[in-house]
């Protein structure tokens, strides 16, 4: 990364856990972001979030909101003109969002999550959303499994 004032990188690591599944869903996130502090030092800050999501749900909807969390996290920071990646170690979420946005229809129960989700990175369009394996998202799983 460039250590120039105002370059900055965004990385969203969430994870969502329903226990038993279904059952009380949690959402957590760590929200990593990495900038240049126009002195040539790389400044990283880290904030992390955790919420319990309202009713019973599957471990799909909890990733989905998730998702949607760590979306809103990253909301309310000045990002300028960053690019945001948001990671999931869900393969499900990821195919709902991005692969099948002009494939076949998700369940009824996750289809608004998963419609919420794509409305959100269309609003960002400097946002993606990927899938990287549990070890990568350690910490966040860590906290939704709190």
């Amino acid at each position: 990364m460039n250590a120039d004032k105002g370059d900055r990188t965004v990385t969203v690591t969430v994870d969502g856990s329903a226990r038993p599944n279904p059952g009380v869903r949690t959402v957590a996130g760590v929200v990593t972001v990495t900038a240049g502090d126009g002195e040539g030092r790389v400044v990283t800050t880290r904030h992390t979030f955790r919420d319990v999501i309202a009713g019973h749900g599957c471990n799909n909807s909890a990733e989905l909101h998730a998702v949607l969390a760590g979306l809103q996290a990253v909301s309310g920071l000045d990002m300028g003109d960053a690019v945001v990646d948001v990671v999931t170690d869900s393969r499900v979420v990821v195919e709902l969002v991005v692969e099948r946005a002009n494939g076949r229809p998700t369940t009824a129960a996750l289809a608004p999550l998963v419609q919420a989700v794509r409305d959100q990175l269309q609003a960002h369009p400097r946002t993606t959303l990927r899938w990287r394996p549990r070890r990568h998202v350690a910490d966040a799983d860590a906290l939704a499994r709190g």
